[in-house]
């Protein structure tokens, strides 16, 4: 018997148990509408913010920064509780290594950082940036004059160097899409 047919049946008999050992990784932890909940107990109303104009501000941005600024699934809402502007919540998508995972967060009305909020992640690595809350919370605080550089004042987590920068990327992109269309000015060094 040659060994060509005794290596195919053994590649064969192991399918079933690289099935069983090879567990899927796609997690959804909360949902945008669970996370709102979360992030403003005490807000009424959510108005979403234009698309329209979501693009004006990202044009804005872009001239101001003198870079091309993306924002790929963005979506904002203008956080209010009775007739008073409470604060932001915006969603949106981040690539980890190989693909998109879904975060949530909120802002103050002074597009000031309250809460970052991992919604779900699909990847076998990387999911540390929702496992490890004290990595998230070095965004609280943050606005859009903060670096929110990675190694810099956002420090990295081992294993999840891309979702660690690519969010943090994201977040920064953010914060001064936010004071661009608030009318107000940032540091861009």
């Amino acid at each position: 018997m040659s060994r060509r047919p005794l290596t195919a049946c053994f590649a064969w008999s192991l399918l079933p148990v690289a099935a069983i050992v090879m567990p899927a990784h796609a997690v959804t932890y909360m949902s945008a509408s669970e996370a709102r909940k979360l992030m403003f107990p005490d807000a009424d109303r959510f108005s979403s913010i234009p698309e329209a104009s979501l693009r004006q501000w990202q044009e804005k941005l872009a001239k101001i920064l003198d870079a091309d600024v993306r924002i790929r699934r963005l979506k904002l809402w203008e956080v209010r509780k009775g007739e008073q502007l409470i604060g932001y919540f915006a969603t949106d998508a981040a690539i980890g290594r190989d693909d998109y995972f879904d975060y949530a967060v909120s802002l103050d009305a002074d597009a000031v950082i309250r809460q970052v909020e991992i919604l779900n992640y699909k990847e076998a690595h990387g999911q540390e940036v929702h496992d490890h809350t004290p990595w998230r919370k070095q965004f609280t605080g943050k606005n859009a004059d903060s670096a929110l550089e990675l190694d810099t004042d956002i420090k990295n987590i081992s294993g999840a160097t891309l979702s660690c920068s690519h969010l943090t990327d994201n977040i920064r992109t953010l914060t001064r899409l936010l004071k661009t269309g608030q009318g107000g000015a940032f540091k861009t060094s």
